[in-house]
């Protein structure tokens, strides 16, 4: 083992103290609705999609206002745990940080 000695006044009578930070546990849900994806704007989708809003209006607002929206969500965590050493000399009272 290493000896400690005290940056102040050199003494050898050291008291080491371990902390542990604990910097909580956060969740963050961030939603965002799916839109198409490539496939459907490269086979043309789009074209389909604009067509049928012209000539069926009404009927597709009806299908429309009754689905469900598609939503994807990413979830964060974070939970960290830090420790951390305080060191302190019983002779004069000095105490840092290593």
């Amino acid at each position: 083992m290493e000896t400690m000695f005290c940056p102040k006044c050199g003494s050898e009578n050291i008291d080491v103290q371990v902390f542990q930070e604990v910097q909580g546990s956060k969740t963050k849900i961030r939603m965002k609705e799916k839109g198409h994806g490539c496939l459907y704007w490269i086979c043309g989708g789009w074209a389909i999609d604009l067509f049928s809003w012209i000539f069926f209006f009404f009927p597709r607002v009806l299908l429309h206002i009754g689905r469900r929206k598609k939503y994807k969500g990413v979830e964060k965590t974070k939970n960290e745990i830090n420790y951390t050493s305080c060191y302190v000399c019983k002779n004069c009272g000095y105490h840092w940080e290593r």
